[in-house]
């Protein structure tokens, strides 16, 4: 699901790119207001569609004592898993024992920060940064930088990057069912920062040779099918690497601080190149960056030492395994959470 999600946004993306090109290829003379006109269509019907055919979330119906339609979609999730019919029922909990167990928001924000994970949550709330820096960045660098070399108008090129979006999204689907989630991460990272110094460099030379059309051409399209892959796999390992009472809390954080880089990277390209007058040193700080993250995610990952006898609220979750294993309903070998308040018994995807 976040593989096709991520596609959705991409045919978004080039949908919008195209109407731009055709307005005007350099991105320079744009009726935007009528433009935003046009993008908000698609969106605008998909959300009608949604509100009319998309199911509600099985908990929110059992916690307001529909039972039936909750399992009516919790089966309708078997079907779509491919799994073999069976028996599903509710366990509904005491709500006074439940509201016991949940840990509030400050709760919540003490354990993402507490001794267990707060060294997790930094290494994610940094990775989140430099990969929204890097993404970000380069498209807010694109079009100044496509202007020069033998390549085709800014507005095109974007146009033509849609496609290797979906390349990054298939190629994110294959390596998490084959690698550790970190494995993919450090590996999209290294890709970033190989492909932004390729950019950096051939494209900020006047003349470029064709092997240095071909580095630019390599790091420019590195900004479409690497973040595909990063942002696939960091959304899952940012709720994977914590228990399930807090996992949404903690991918919250790591998300909201990637969503600073995003309103960074422009702001810091424009500072750089004020500084320096040259654009490109942008880049090989972003690279620099990358760099860092890859080895805060080695650090990370020998200092964290499992330990037993946690408390089933700070215990490590037993989920940090290929995709494929959550995707395709393989049972783990963990213990069944004692505190939510309705969870499936049987035949649950």
């Amino acid at each position: 699901m976040r593989a096709a999600a991520e596609g959705m946004f991409d045919l978004g993306y080039t949908y919008a790119a195209f109407l731009a090109a055709c307005k005007d290829a350099y991105l320079i003379e744009l009726d935007w207001q009528r433009l935003m006109i046009v993008t908000c269509i698609p969106p605008g019907i998909l959300g009608l569609a949604a509100a009319a055919f998309l199911p509600e979330s099985p908990v929110w119906l059992a916690s307001r004592g529909d039972h039936v339609e909750a399992v009516r979609i919790f089966d309708g999730f078997r079907r779509l898993n491919g799994r073999p019919p069976k028996l599903i029922e509710l366990e509904v909990q005491d709500p006074g024992q439940a509201q016991v167990d949940q840990p509030g928001f400050v709760g919540a924000l003490g354990i993402v920060f507490g001794p267990r994970y707060r060294l997790t949550t930094c290494v994610l709330a940094y990775v989140a940064f430099v990969l929204n820096i890097f993404y970000y960045g380069g498209m807010y660098a694109q079009p100044q930088v496509m202007t020069q070399g033998n390549g085709l108008a800014p507005g095109w090129e974007i146009v033509l990057g849609g496609p290797f979006d979906l390349i990054g999204i298939t190629v994110a689907t294959m390596l998490a069912q084959a690698a550790p989630r970190k494995t993919v991460l450090m590996f999209s990272i290294a890709a970033a920062a190989g492909s932004i110094s390729c950019f950096g460099y051939a494209g900020s030379l006047p003349i470029r040779t064709p092997l240095l059309e071909v580095m630019y051409q390599v790091g420019l399209f590195g900004f479409y099918w690497v973040p595909a892959v990063g942002f696939i796999v960091f959304g899952q390992l940012a709720v994977e690497s914590y228990p399930t009472l807090v996992a949404a809390t903690g991918g919250s954080v790591a998300f909201s601080t990637g969503r600073f880089g995003a309103m960074t990277a422009p702001l810091l390209f424009e500072r750089v190149r004020d500084v320096s007058g040259q654009w490109q040193l942008f880049t090989y700080l972003t690279s620099a960056l990358c760099a860092m993250g890859i080895v805060l995610l080695c650090w990370e990952a020998w200092t964290i030492e499992p330990t037993k006898g946690d408390p089933a609220e700070v215990a490590p979750p037993l989920r940090r395994v290929p995709l494929a294993d959550a995707e395709h309903g393989k049972r783990l070998p963990q213990k069944v959470p004692s505190s939510p308040s309705l969870a499936p018994l049987a035949g649950a995807p």
